[in-house]
């Protein structure tokens, strides 16, 4: 499943488990980090039909601190991101319900996504520009190329997220030496 994952701050394993560093770090993360990251996840889905909710995990280990973002809610929105985020192979599409499959085209390229590739751009109208209505009962999909939100949010955040957490690490450790 496609996730976010920013690993950080490998150093300093002898206070990593102190309780004054962890209390920190746990309060970047939950005020701070958190909320920013799912900002981010929300922006991009904030015009779909189907958006999906996103949690956020963290991991405050010895070796690194973590944050995980995951797609949450209903499996058909959770399955939509992951066909975004990873892309579709071309595939056959047939009239299940009826028979025939009846939408707007207008060639190649009339289509005006609500996303892009690469993740580059997001908040499209998501439908066919002009065009006229074919009714088929079936059309091979020509599939998708992945939207990679997850990597470019990570690489937009990796800067406030270091400062973030280097922040934290200074505050905990002038915490722990005042005693």
């Amino acid at each position: 499943m496609a996730k976010v994952a920013v690993r950080m701050h490998r150093g300093r394993k002898a206070f990593a488990r102190d309780v004054v560093v962890l209390e920190e770090m746990t309060a970047v993360h939950e005020n701070q980090i958190k909320p920013e990251f799912l900002k981010r996840f929300n922006a991009v889905v904030a015009n779909w039909k189907h958006r999906p909710d996103f949690k956020a995990r963290k991991v405050l280990g010895a070796e690194a601190y973590r944050l995980y973002i995951y797609p949450a809610g209903s499996e058909e929105a959770k399955q939509i991101w992951r066909w975004n985020v990873e892309g579709t192979r071309p595939h056959r599409i047939a009239a299940k319900n009826a028979p025939y499959l009846r939408f707007k085209w207008d060639g190649p390229g009339s289509y005006a996504a609500k996303t892009g590739p690469g993740g580059k751009w997001y908040g499209g109208p998501g439908r066919v520009i002009g065009g006229r209505w074919y009714a088929l009962p079936e059309v091979h999909h020509p599939g998708t190329e992945p939207r990679a939100w997850p990597t470019v949010i990570g690489k937009q955040l990796q800067h406030f997220y270091s400062r973030s957490v280097e922040n934290a690490w200074r505050r905990a450790l002038r915490r722990m030496n005042q005693g």
